[in-house]
């Protein structure tokens, strides 16, 4: 009755985002499910799965019928067996699985009802890993009006901030094209990572291609939580990004006008401890990005790349007046550096 690679579920009573939840939920159970299971919507379907359990009676058969954990127990009807989801409709994977696994086994050895039912042969289609709307390719070079689009990281590290940017509700994966993933909960403003922040410095830098898709609420919870991952602040994520942005172009944007810092930046952000030194001067004085490079011994560019990332978390104050507290840096100040960097790294 049923091919071995394919079985085909015709929807009954569903919505178009509870179709769009199942399918979802196949694709995510597909490496655990003994057979390939995809939604059709042809009359010549395998199973038929009931939304709503009043329609079981009269459903097709086979079927899979849709139940509550507070519905009871099984019904008695023959070759119809329940689906336990929870009260936003979406099937358990766990029990997904282990119920579709039983009735590949219970349909595969039950006698044929019809003899001239053909095996299975429509093609494989390999299930999408997310629900629709179709992921928005974010290139690292973007056209502009001149010929040949020239990459332009910088550009792409805006574009980057804003899909991190806390807007109180959205739910994004962001899979980059080397196959990291960063799953961002603006609703919370936190992010899980599928590797250490600090390791994809390259792709911020040189501004990578990344998809985005936008996932249900509870799909990105079953992702997230299937993949085993930890939340962390997204402002760490959006001072990382900034901090590894090109940002050379703030020198001539900020020239002749004075920088400092309105207080310490977190010292626990990621990329933040080598730069205590910068920070200490920034905070004490108001400068130039010339000035401070050179009385910190830092590259213009690392003070640009700081200062980037400090005007993401609010701490940049702009001046026209340089005022500098001439102040060696002593071995005593030195020393309380060290053990600053020392206790930050402990």
């Amino acid at each position: 009755m049923l091919g071995q690679l394919t079985i085909r579920l015709k929807l009954q009573g569903f919505t178009e985002t509870e179709r769009q939840k199942l399918d979802s939920i196949l694709a995510l159970a597909e490496l655990r499910l003994d057979n390939l299971w995809q939604i059709y919507d042809g009359d010549d379907a395998d199973i038929t799965v009931i939304r709503d359990i009043s329609l079981l009676e009269s459903a097709p058969r086979p079927c899979i019928y849709y139940v509550g954990v507070d519905d009871g127990a099984e019904l008695p009807y023959e070759n119809a067996w329940p689906l336990e989801v929870d009260e936003q409709q979406v099937p358990r994977l766990r029990l997904l699985v282990e119920r579709f696994n039983q009735i590949a086994v219970e349909l595969a050895n039950a006698e044929p009802v019809q003899e001239t039912v053909a095996p299975v042969s429509a093609p494989v289609v390999e299930p999408t890993t997310v629900p629709e709307p179709a992921a928005e390719v974010v290139e690292a070079a973007p056209e502009t009006d001149a010929a040949p689009a020239e990459q332009n990281p910088y550009a792409a590290s805006e574009v980057l901030l804003d899909h991190l940017a806390a807007d109180g509700e959205s739910h994004k994966l962001l899979t980059f094209e080397s196959g990291e993933k960063i799953f961002v909960d603006g609703e919370k403003d936190l992010y899980f990572s599928s590797v250490v922040i600090e390791t994809m410095a390259d792709h911020f830098r040189n501004g990578t291609p990344y998809t985005v898709k936008t996932l249900q609420p509870v799909l990105f919870e079953m992702q997230v939580e299937q993949a085993e991952l930890s939340a962390e602040p997204m402002t760490h994520l959006r001072w990382y990004v900034a901090l590894m942005a090109p940002s050379e172009h703030l020198q001539d944007e900020l020239q002749g006008k004075t920088v400092s810092l309105k207080r310490w930046p977190d010292l626990g952000l990621p990329g933040c401890t080598r730069l205590i030194r910068l920070a200490a001067f920034m905070q004490s004085n108001v400068s130039t990005i010339e000035n401070i490079a050179e009385k910190t011994n830092t590259p213009a560019a690392e003070v640009c790349a700081f200062l980037n990332a400090c005007n993401i978390e609010g701490l940049v104050q702009y001046s026209d007046a340089e005022v500098i507290h001439e102040k060696k840096v002593e071995d005593s100040f030195k020393s309380l550096l060290s053990r600053i960097s020392d206790r930050v790294n402990a």
